[in-house]
């Protein structure tokens, strides 16, 4: 039985330069996570940002219901005594 291509042991030649596709692979592989890891951090950054203006807003509309009710409370009309 005669060996075929399919079955033979690659050739050094071989060997590198599947070894050599693998790194380039590798490395782009890498280069796209770096860009994405940071993609990911700036929309973290951003959406942080986000959520700390909201407390604020939130915070500042509370203090502002607190205000137009003392505003109705001081501006309700006083009962009369009886006379």
């Amino acid at each position: 039985m005669s060996e075929t291509n399919r079955h033979r042991k690659p050739t050094g030649t071989q060997l590198v330069r599947r070894i050599y596709r693998r790194q380039l692979r590798n490395e782009k592989l890498i280069l796209e996570l770096k860009a994405e890891v940071s993609r990911l951090t700036t929309r973290a950054e951003i959406s942080a940002a986000i959520a700390a203006h909201c407390r604020r807003l939130l915070a500042e509309k509370a203090t502002m219901l607190k205000v137009i009710e003392a505003n109705r409370f001081m501006s309700a009309a006083l009962p009369r005594r009886p006379a």
